[in-house]
């Protein structure tokens, strides 16, 4: 899984906040910027990758087993840009 060129920082710093806390609406309340944007990066995102990283619904929130394993690839990356 080699798509380091083609992804965009800030969709990864949305997906490591989404992920660390488990919800839009906290890392909305982190990040300053709306649900439909954290939603939209994390759809781009999934798209560029071309899995899903997430499930949002009636039972909460929880990683994608690939989901878990690109965070861990996504994490380092992303300290290192802050």
């Amino acid at each position: 899984m080699h798509h380091d060129a083609s992804l965009n920082i800030r969709q990864l710093q949305v997906f490591e906040a989404v992920a660390r806390l488990e919800s839009y609406s906290r890392a909305q309340q982190e990040l300053g910027i709306s649900v439909s944007a954290i939603s939209n990066a994390m759809s781009q995102l999934e798209g560029q990758l071309g899995f899903t990283l997430c499930q949002r619904g009636r039972g909460g929130f929880s990683l994608t087993e690939k989901g878990q394993q690109f965070l861990q690839q996504a994490i380092p990356r992303t300290e290192r840009t802050q």
